[in-house]
């Protein structure tokens, strides 16, 4: 019976051996299909410093805008954010992202290598805007009026304008907080402040200006329109208008020159003849020269025409007997696709403010 016992526990010890031997072998089978998880201590603190950086960036700004047309989010306001539905954004363009990466795939230059999207920062320069973690990208569909107009590869002029922006605040590149799905933009340079036009309707109202507002929110219209050889000292020329490009932004000015054709994009005049074939941008604007057989385009200007009674009327798309006709308009003397421009033209509701003969 003794001996029973004896063998009896040396059995068991065996038997615990060769579980905890099935055990150790379980755990290094695990540890070799899966390698060890280890940050050295390089990465690690890049890691940190990172995510650390993108917290404060966050994390330090107050909300203060409404996302409105009038009152646009910040980039870093977005950023904070993260989620927002058809809100205005306002920024730089800064640069685009060459793939699917914002830490690396940054080009903080005009000389961009895709039109698929472009980088918006806060500020310029600081040092910020050549930091992906301050910057949001904007993504530009294929085949879009935006992807048209706002991307650096083909408009490396855009590089460095500050530009508001409509669309969604969601995950885009790698993840990141980014802008998509844009249904609305301009250049803050095609502004007008409207506490600026506020202040000026007023000043215009009281009587003390009364001879500032005739002289200056009204100048005089030709007053014999079918002699186009009659001059008036308050309407200028194409060439005019062109000398007076940037020189004061809320400087308006009276300009007069034949319609040639309309602008199709960033430094390209449709110059119309009977046989020319017709875009949509033939309804968003005109462009004037001094002479009907003008086609140097440092020699004319595009004309801006706002949704209203200026375009109704002025439109080569609908009204295409307008072709060579002379359009006297007041307007801001500001660039417009690259060339010299009259924007924000008064006449949208006001049929006395242009003139075409």
């Amino acid at each position: 019976m003794h001996l029973r016992q004896r063998f009896y526990y040396f059995a068991v010890v065996m038997k615990s051996g060769l579980y905890i031997s099935l055990l150790l072998y379980c755990m290094l089978g695990l540890t070799a299909c899966t390698g060890p998880v280890i940050l050295d201590e390089e990465e690690k603190t890049e890691s940190n410093s990172e995510q650390d950086h993108e917290t404060n960036a966050r994390d330090s700004v107050a909300i203060i805008h409404e996302g409105s047309y009038a009152s646009p989010y910040s980039i870093a306001e977005a950023q904070t954010l993260g989620r927002g539905k058809s809100v205005w954004i306002e920024g730089y363009i800064v640069g685009s992202v060459s793939n699917n990466s914002l830490k690396n795939g940054c080009n903080f230059t005009e000389n961009a290598t895709t039109a698929s999207n472009i980088l918006l920062a806060d500020t310029f320069p600081t040092g910020r805007e050549s930091d992906y973690l301050y910057c949001l990208p904007v993504q530009l569909l294929n085949g879009s009026i935006e992807r048209d107009d706002l991307n650096l590869y083909d408009n490396p002029e855009n590089y460095h304008r500050r530009l508001r922006v409509k669309g969604d605040i969601t995950l885009y590149i790698n993840q990141k907080t980014g802008i998509k799905e844009i249904t609305d933009y301009i250049f803050c340079d095609e502004i007008i402040d409207e506490e600026q036009e506020e202040d000026t309707d007023n000043s215009y109202d009281s009587e003390d200006n009364e001879e500032e507002k005739d002289e200056s929110e009204e100048p005089e219209i030709p007053d014999t329109p079918n002699d186009p050889d009659k001059t008036n000292t308050d309407t200028l020329s194409i060439a005019e208008g062109i000398k007076l490009q940037n020189e004061d932004f809320y400087t308006q000015a009276c300009i007069r020159g034949y319609i040639v054709g309309y602008a199709q994009g960033n430094k390209s005049v449709i110059y119309m003849d009977s046989t020319t074939t017709i875009t949509e941008k033939a309804y968003e604007n005109v462009v004037l020269a001094d002479n009907k057989n003008e086609r140097d385009n440092t020699k004319v200007i595009v004309v801006a025409l706002p949704k209203g009674y200026i375009r109704v009327d002025v439109n080569l798309a609908d009204n295409p007997q307008n072709l060579h006709k002379r359009l006297t308009v007041i307007g801001y003397m500001l660039p417009y696709y690259g060339l010299a421009g009259c924007k924000e033209t008064l006449g949208a509701e006001n049929r006395a403010r242009f003139l075409l003969e």
